[in-house]
């Protein structure tokens, strides 16, 4: 039987065209951005805890950061759809 060499290029391009591996990738980016998101939003949560109220991140400046995170929340969602 003669060794047959596969063309690392095939592979690579059958990968990235595979849906199953596209889904799994997607199902992981999903789980890593719900992360991100809940770590910024109890970084938040710190912020607004301090004892002292001029300690305290400022009511626009919440609502600011609450917004961006929606946003890069829902844009890279829509990314993977």
């Amino acid at each position: 039987m003669p060794f047959e060499e596969d063309d690392d290029e095939t592979i690579n391009d059958d990968m990235e065209e595979n849906p199953i591996i596209k889904e799994v990738d997607c199902h992981f980016n999903s789980r890593s951005r719900v992360k991100e998101c809940l770590v910024s939003v109890l970084q938040i949560g710190m912020l607004c805890s301090a004892t002292s109220p001029h300690e305290r991140l400022p009511t626009n400046d919440v609502v600011n950061k609450m917004r961006a995170i929606r946003d890069a929340f829902i844009s890279r969602t829509e990314a993977c759809q």
